[in-house]
């Protein structure tokens, strides 16, 4: 049985800082979604282009593939999964599948797109994803969590929620 960790939100909320965390505390693999991306796509998005879903299923297929090849019965995801259809892909990607979505005010993840170095989602790429996103209503295997802190402190709240929903540790 394959467990999938899915850190999600929209650029600058922190998911790839906490999806490692989050690996080191469950000793698993940690992927990031952005690696799995063509050079094209990443050449929109860095024009502040979003990916429409035909753009993007090649990409899901590398995700897919490489969640599928890792040995471990645990991973970690960092991966937007902004809209319900995106999530319902990654829920087929595994036996069991748990996402914990970051929530940041966009005046701080304007922030902190602006202070990122040398990555392709930058601050045009924010008012695309925005938009894009579907908050996951009704969704009950979503955790949201506010991802504004110190991110030191966050991963003792995601454990100890995982915890008290038995699906970790």
């Amino acid at each position: 049985m394959k467990r999938l960790y899915v850190v999600m939100g929209v650029s600058g909320c922190g998911k790839s800082t906490l999806g490692q965390l989050l690996a080191q505390r469950l000793t698993a693999p940690f992927l990031d979604a952005d690696d799995y991306h063509s050079e094209a796509a990443k050449a929109l998005m860095r024009k502040g282009i979003g990916l429409n879903d035909v753009m993007r299923a090649p990409w899901f297929d590398r995700l897919e593939q490489a969640i599928k090849s890792q040995p471990e019965s645990s991973i970690v995801l960092a991966c937007s999964a902004l809209s319900k259809n995106h999530r319902q892909r990654i829920r087929a990607m595994a036996s069991e599948v748990r996402f914990l979505l970051l929530e940041v005010a966009p005046d701080l993840l304007s922030s902190r797109l602006e202070n990122r170095q040398q990555h392709f989602a930058n601050t045009s790429l924010l008012k695309s994803q925005l938009s894009t996103f579907e908050y996951p209503e009704n969704e009950n295997d979503v955790l949201p969590f506010d991802g504004a802190g110190e991110s030191a402190i966050l991963i003792e709240h995601v454990i100890d929620t995982l915890e008290r929903h038995n699906v970790c540790c």
